[in-house]
C-alpha cells in the first residue's frame, strides 16, 4: 500500500491513500486529492502508480511541481521522496515495506483534509484505535475529532479572528459557569428564607386565634396586619370546609381562588383523611405556601382535633433578583472580564508576533548585507525548526554587497536548485519574491509580491514580467535590474509602489545554458 502524507503546509498530518493508476492532485473538486489553495492549479499534477512503479507528472501548473527540491515535469519516485506543490509538501511512502519512514514528532495522528462529499472516501484516516492511556486517549480524540475543524477554519479565516472567537467563547462560558451558580444559590436562599417566614407567620396566626376558636368565638378572630406585609400574597384562617374565618372583611367567603387556595384545599383533604397532622410548606410556581393547623382539645375524643387552618402565601419573585437585575450583574461582569480578556488577547498576540517581526527585520537587513544571520533570542521551541530552515536558506540567498550567495550565479549550483531556494524564501512570506526564466517569463510569485504589485500568479504564469507591469517605469526597472544581475552584479535598487518605498534585490543563475532570475522586494525601513 502506498500513501501520501502532508508533512508541511496547511493540515499537516493529513494522509491520502494512493491507488493503482492515476491519483490527481489539484484545487478542483474533481481531483482525487484536493488541496484548496490559490497557489495550486486546478489540476496541478498526478501521481501514476503502474505495476508498482510510481511516477509524478506535472500538468503545466503555474507554480511547478518539485520532487526533493528539484523542479520536475515527469519523474520516477520512491518511498520517502517528497513532492512540493504550492505551500504543501507531501511525502510518498510505501507502507508495505519493512523500512520505517521518518515521522514528525507529535503528528502521528492522521487529520482528514477537507474534501467535497464526492471525495470523502479518498482521504484514509489512521486505522489505529485510541491509546489505552487516558491522557493520550484524550489527546488522540482532540487531535482526531476537534482540531481538524479548526484547521479547516484556518484555511478560510485569519488566525487572529479564530483566536478572538475562542476567547469570546471562553469569556461567555466563564461568565455562565461563575455567575449562574451564584444566582442559583441566591434564588435557593430566597426560597428557604421565604419558607421560614411563611411558616412563622402561619404559626403566629394560629397562636393568636387559638383561644377564640376554642371558645367558638369566630367573630373575635384576627390575623392583624400579616396580609399587608411586604411579599405576602395571601394570609387567611379557614375552617375545614375552606370557609374563611379571618380576616373579618372576608368572613364566610370560601377560599378557592389562587395557588394558595389550591394548596390549602389539598391540605384540608389530607387532614380530613388523617394522612397528615402537622403543618408544612409547599412551593408552587412563584409562591411559597405555609399550612399550619389550629388544634383544639376535644373532651369527647380526649385528644386535640383540627378546627381551623392558617394559610400564608409569600410571593418569592419580590425577593428574588429580577431579569433586569440579573442582566445588570452579567453586564458588569462582562465589561470587567472583557477588558481583561482583551488585554490578555493583545499580550498573546504581541508575544506571538514579536519573533516574526524581528525575523522580518533581520531578513531585510541580511538581504541588504547589514547582517549575516538572523536573531534567535526568543524562547519559542516550536519555531526552532523554522529558524534552522531559515539559517540554511539564508546562506544561499543573494546579499547586497556580498561576495557569496547566488547573485550572479553560483558555480556548481543548478537552475532548479536556485529556483527551489528562492521558492523556499518566498514561501516563508516575509518578503516578496518573483522568479522568471531566461526570457523573463513568470515561473513563481508569492502572495507578498502579488499584494505589492497587483500581478496575480494564476493569470500571469508564463507571461513576461515586464509586460505585466502596471506602468512603463516598472517595465524599465525590471529589465534594467535583471540585466545588471545577468552581468554578474548584485544590484539593490529603491522601488516605490502606491507611495510605499521598497528595496529590490535581483539575482541570476545560469547552468547548462538555462537561465533563471529572481527579484526580492522588502519594505524599506523609515527613519
Amino acid at each position: 500500500m502506498y500513501k501520501l502524507k502532508i508533512v508541511a503546509g496547511p493540515n499537516r498530518g493529513a494522509t491520502f491513500e494512493v491507488q493503482e493508476g492515476e491519483t490527481s492532485i489539484g484545487r478542483n473538486p474533481d481531483n482525487v486529492i484536493i488541496l484548496p489553495s490559490n497557489r495550486i492549479s486546478k489540476k496541478h499534477c498526478s501521481l501514476y502508480l503502474l505495476n508498482g512503479e510510481p511516477t509524478v507528472q506535472d500538468h503545466g501548473s503555474s507554480n511547478g511541481t518539485f520532487v526533493n527540491g528539484s523542479l520536475s515535469k515527469n519523474k520516477k519516485i520512491k518511498s520517502g521522496d517528497r513532492i512540493s506543490v504550492g505551500e504543501f509538501i507531501l511525502e510518498f511512502t510505501d507502507t508495505s515495506s519493512k523500512r520505517k519512514s521518518l515521522s514528525v514528532q507529535g503528528m502521528d495522528n492522521v487529520l482528514q483534509f477537507p474534501t467535497s462529499q464526492s471525495q470523502q472516501s479518498v482521504a484514509v484516516v489512521n486505522q489505529d484505535g485510541p491509546p489505552k492511556n487516558y491522557q493520550e486517549k484524550a489527546k488522540w480524540y482532540v487531535e482526531k475529532g476537534l482540531l481538524p475543524f479548526f484547521y479547516g477554519l484556518l484555511l478560510k479565516y485569519d488566525w487572529k479572528i479564530i483566536t478572538a472567537g475562542l476567547m469570546a467563547i471562553l469569556l461567555t462560558v466563564g461568565l455562565l459557569v461563575s455567575i449562574q451558580p451564584l444566582i442559583d444559590s441566591h434564588q435557593d436562599t430566597v426560597v428557604r428564607e421565604s419558607e421560614k417566614r411563611a411558616a412563622a407567620l402561619a404559626r403566629q396566626i394560629v397562636e393568636k386565634n387559638a383561644i377564640a376558636i376554642a371558645n367558638q368565638a369566630e367573630t373575635k378572630t384576627d390575623i392583624g396586619i400579616i396580609e399587608r406585609e411586604d411579599g405576602v400574597d395571601s394570609a387567611v384562617l379557614i375552617d375545614l370546609k375552606a370557609r374563611i374565618i379571618s380576616p373579618p372583611e372576608k368572613m364566610n367567603q370560601y377560599f378557592t381562588k389562587g395557588n394558595s387556595a389550591v394548596v390549602a384545599i389539598e391540605a384540608l383533604r389530607m387532614y380530613e383523611r388523617g394522612k397528615r397532622e402537622a403543618g408544612y410548606v409547599k412551593r408552587t410556581d412563584d409562591l411559597v405556601v405555609a399550612i399550619e393547623p389550629l388544634k383544639v382539645f376535644d373532651p369527647t375524643l380526649s385528644k386535640n382535633t383540627i378546627r381551623a387552618v392558617a394559610v400564608v402565601g409569600i410571593d418569592i419573585t419580590q425577593a428574588a433578583m429580577a431579569v433586569g437585575e440579573i442582566g445588570l450583574y452579567y453586564s458588569e461582569s462582562l465589561v470587567v472580564v472583557g477588558v481583561v480578556a482583551l488585554l490578555v488577547f493583545y499580550i498573546l498576540l504581541r508575544i506571538t508576533l514579536k519573533p516574526f517581526e524581528v525575523l522580518n527585520e533581520d531578513l531585510d537587513k541580511i538581504l541588504r548585507g547589514e547582517m549575516s544571520q538572523i536573531t534567535h533570542e526568543f524562547k519559542f521551541d516550536e519555531l526552532n525548526s523554522l529558524w534552522e530552515v531559515l539559517g540554511s536558506v539564508i546562506q544561499r540567498i543573494p546579499k547586497a554587497g556580498g561576495d557569496s550567495g547566488m547573485a550572479g550565479g553560483s558555480p556548481g549550483a543548478s537552475v532548479d536548485e536556485f529556483i527551489q531556494t528562492m521558492r523556499s524564501l518566498g514561501e516563508l512570506g516575509f518578503v516578496g519574491v518573483v522568479i522568471c526564466d531566461g526570457e523573463h517569463k513568470l515561473l513563481y510569485a508569492n502572495k507578498n509580491f502579488e499584494d505589492v504589485t497587483g500581478i496575480r500568479m494564476d493569470a500571469a504564469a508564463g507571461k513576461s514580467l515586464p509586460e505585466l507591469a502596471r506602468d512603463q517605469a516598472f517595465t524599465m526597472f525590471v529589465k534594467e535590474i535583471f540585466a545588471k544581475a545577468a552581468s554578474g552584479a548584485k544590484p539593490v535598487e529603491d522601488l516605490e509602489f502606491s507611495g510605499v518605498a521598497y528595496k529590490a534585490m535581483a539575482s541570476h543563475q545560469m547552468a547548462s545554458g538555462a537561465h533563471a532570475y529572481a527579484l526580492v522586494i522588502s519594505k524599506k525601513e523609515t527613519s
